[in-house]
């Protein structure tokens, strides 16, 4: 699992908009292709102070780690979760299976850097997540949608996300699809709606990775176990008049939000 310019100035403007604070739970051990000096700079750019923290770095290179970075953008507390300890992780568990209670309610955000397409039991992976956070916390997903054939079990459409959170009521705060020749190259945004992507039917650009970026927050009324049936076609069958799941029309383009 890795952090990169794109994800890295999607993560800055999340926490412009609502601060991140408290404990953070990632799922692998993130490794960074930039340095802070980079994240420095592009946190200037969108509106961010960092905290003033000192970096322990190699030398000559102005490396951080995950720990760092996560401590930059305001996380007193920095945990990681793995199935193995490779890594060195702070807990050894397979999210295929319940985690131990222990884990439960202990943290703000919890950030899925590229881990839940290697796990099988996604309904799993879903309600461990549910159960680890705590109420108001935030769950950020970068996952990617298509052209990654062979890099996991799964590929994620962002109706996916956005019909499992808003069945379980969460607040969706952000869902955004994202384009790039290779993960660590320039990725172009474009905001997603329900039936946005109708209009777009052989528009892709299919020789690029496509991808998510969703923040979804818990509310107390949150739940995990609710299974959503596909929005669009609860669209199709609702009664003739009705609102319908999504209560939208098809959107005229899918809004490009620019390139970081």
């Amino acid at each position: 699992m890795g952090l990169n310019r794109g994800s890295a100035h999607l993560l800055l403007r999340e926490h412009f908009t609502l601060p991140f604070q408290g404990s953070v739970l990632q799922l692998g051990r993130q490794h960074l292709a930039f340095t802070e000096a980079d994240f420095r700079t592009w946190a200037h750019a969108e509106g961010v102070r960092l905290l003033d923290l000192p970096i322990a770095s190699s030398p000559g290179l102005g490396k951080m780690d995950d720990v760092q970075f996560f401590k930059l953008l305001g996380f007193a507390h920095v945990h990681s979760c793995d199935v193995s300890a490779y890594q060195n992780a702070d807990i050894v568990a397979d999210l295929n299976e319940p985690v131990p209670s222990e884990q439960w309610g202990r943290y703000d955000t919890i950030l899925d850097g590229g881990t839940m397409e290697h796990v099988f039991h996604v309904p799993n992976v879903l309600r461990n997540l549910h159960v680890m956070l705590k109420e108001g916390g935030r769950i950020i997903h970068i996952a990617p949608t298509s052209n990654q054939i062979d890099h996991g079990f799964y590929c994620f459409s962002p109706t996916f996300f956005h019909d499992y959170y808003r069945a379980n009521s969460y607040e969706l705060r952000v869902l955004i699809l994202f384009a790039c020749l290779d993960w660590n190259e320039p990725w172009s945004l474009y905001a997603y709606a329900p039936k946005a992507l109708e209009v777009m039917k052989h528009k892709m650009e299919i020789d690029k990775i496509v991808g998510c970026f969703v923040v979804a927050r818990k509310q107390v009324q949150s739940t995990c176990h609710v299974v959503p049936q596909q929005g669009f076609y609860k669209e199709l069958w609702a009664p003739s008049g009705s609102a319908g799941a999504c209560g939208q029309p098809v959107a005229a383009t899918l809004p490009y939000l620019g390139t970081v």
